[in-house]
C-alpha cells in the first residue's frame, strides 16, 4: 500500500507538471510489460494508469499554479511587530499583560489569526501548536526530542503559514496575523526582511 501511495504521489507530480523530463513513463509503451523498471511485472505506468486517467483533467488543472521562482524567504511579504516586547515582560501580571495585548489584537482585527506556540517539558520532549479560532482549529506537531524551545516556536510559526498557504480558498484575500510570544523567533524574522542585522 505504500509503495502505490508513493507510485501515485510520484504520478501526481509529474502528470501536473507542465514539461516534466519523466512525462515518458506515465504512457503506454512495451517496456512497461517486459523487462527492467517493473516491481513484481507492475510498472509505474500499469500502477498509477487507472488513477491517471479517471483524474487527467483534474491533475492538468494542478500544473496551472503559479510558483514564484524566489524562495518564500526572499519575498519579503511580512511585517512583524515585536511592540508589545517593550511595554512588558512575560513574568508581569497576566491583568497588566492582558490590559497591553487585547488593544493589540483588536489592531488586527479584520485579519485572520493564528496563534502559535512551542514547549519542552522536564524529560525534553518536545512539541509545537497552532490554534486558529475562526475556524476552530486546533493542530499540535510533536517534533524530535532535545530540540530547543526556538526550534518548537520556528517549527509551529511554520505551520501556521503552512496552513494558511494551503487553505488559501478559505482566507480569501484576507491578511493573516500569526501571534507568537516567541520574541527570539520574531527578532530572527526581523533579521530576513531588514538588512541591520
Amino acid at each position: 500500500l505504500s509503495r502505490l501511495r508513493q507510485r501515485l504521489t510520484s504520478a501526481i507530480k509529474i502528470e501536473s507538471a507542465v514539461d516534466h523530463p519523466a512525462k515518458n513513463i506515465l504512457q503506454d509503451h512495451w517496456c512497461n510489460y517486459y523487462g527492467k523498471g517493473t516491481v513484481n511485472n507492475c510498472s509505474i505506468y500499469k500502477a498509477t494508469q487507472e488513477f491517471v486517467e479517471s483524474h487527467h483533467d483534474e491533475l492538468k488543472d494542478l500544473g496551472k499554479v503559479n510558483i514564484s521562482p524566489k524562495p518564500p524567504w526572499m519575498l519579503n511579504n511580512f511585517r512583524t511587530d515585536s511592540s508589545l516586547s517593550r511595554l512588558f515582560k512575560k513574568t508581569e501580571v497576566l491583568h497588566i499583560i492582558r490590559s497591553h495585548t487585547l488593544p493589540k489584537i483588536q489592531e488586527y482585527n479584520t485579519s485572520l489569526a493564528i496563534y502559535t506556540d512551542g514547549s519542552k517539558d522536564n524529560a525534553n520532549r518536545v512539541a509545537s501548536a497552532l490554534f486558529i479560532p475562526e475556524f476552530q482549529i486546533t493542530e499540535s506537531l510533536r517534533i524530535p526530542n532535545d530540540q530547543s524551545v526556538f526550534v518548537a516556536e520556528l517549527t509551529a510559526i511554520n505551520r501556521a503559514v503552512s496552513w494558511a498557504i494551503t487553505n488559501q480558498n478559505l482566507i480569501g484575500k484576507r491578511n493573516i496575523v500569526i501571534f507568537t510570544d516567541s520574541l527570539s523567533v520574531v527578532k530572527t524574522l526581523e533579521c530576513k526582511t531588514s538588512s541591520s542585522c
